[in-house]
């Protein structure tokens, strides 16, 4: 072609500054959120000592490219999907039964009401997202960034539409526009609207924005 046009905002300088910031923001939140870290780890470890205290999930990443997500986890054992483990078991089933029976999101996405699979204390760990610290390291490993949209599993991206698709131009991220606005109240296309304006207006006031508002989110959240 002789003309393209991105659409992708971010310069390439944008992306040093972004990569910058991701590695030094994740090194500091890391030693800063230790003692949380290892908290979390004792009490995943003596509700559930069958599997591992932090679980590999499957997620499509940058261009399609495939990836361990990690997680403190906070299922039993014997319900989490364990496809990155390449172990095949009942638990893709399970799930499947429980999203027609209990999902409260429109798919391709979906959330599970009151999930019997949760461990003691599990809604807590989801709720303040202390899950979500482990990805910190999906960070260092350039695997996701601190900001962008956040990485769907194989099976919901084999569902969405060409148009849809946008958001796997990027990084996937911890946080994005479409958890600080609405998080999981989103329709699955205003989750995608949002997260494509992001990626088409990005910005680092407009990242800083949603790092604020991330804090706030996840602080009234505790009330």
């Amino acid at each position: 072609p002789m003309i393209e046009l991105s659409a992708v905002s971010i310069t390439a300088w944008g992306r040093i500054v972004k990569r910058s910031f991701d590695v030094i923001f994740s090194s500091i939140s890391i030693i800063i959120l230790l003692p949380v870290c290892m908290v979390a780890s004792i009490w995943v470890y003596v509700s559930d000592p069958t599997g591992p205290i932090i679980y590999k999930n499957r997620r499509i990443g940058q261009n399609g490219k495939i990836f361990s997500l990690y997680k403190f986890r906070y299922m039993y054992w014997k319900y989490c999907i364990k496809e990155e483990y390449g172990i095949e078991d009942e638990a893709i089933s399970y799930e499947e039964k429980l999203k027609q029976e209990k999902n409260t999101r429109e798919w391709p996405l979906y959330k599970i009401e009151n999930d019997p699979r949760k461990m003691p204390w599990g809604r807590y760990l989801e709720r303040l997202s202390i899950d979500e610290l482990p990805q910190l390291y999906n960070v260092l490993k350039w695997d996701m960034s601190i900001i962008w949209p956040r990485p769907h599993q194989p099976r919901e991206i084999n569902l969405y539409d060409e148009s849809d698709k946008q958001v796997l131009t990027v990084k996937p991220g911890i946080t994005g526009m479409a958890q600080v606005y609405g998080r999981d109240k989103n329709t699955f296309k205003n989750e995608i609207m949002l997260d494509t304006y992001y990626i088409e207006h990005y910005s680092t006031t407009l990242d800083l924005s949603i790092l604020l508002r991330t804090f706030f989110v996840v602080f009234i959240r505790f009330f």
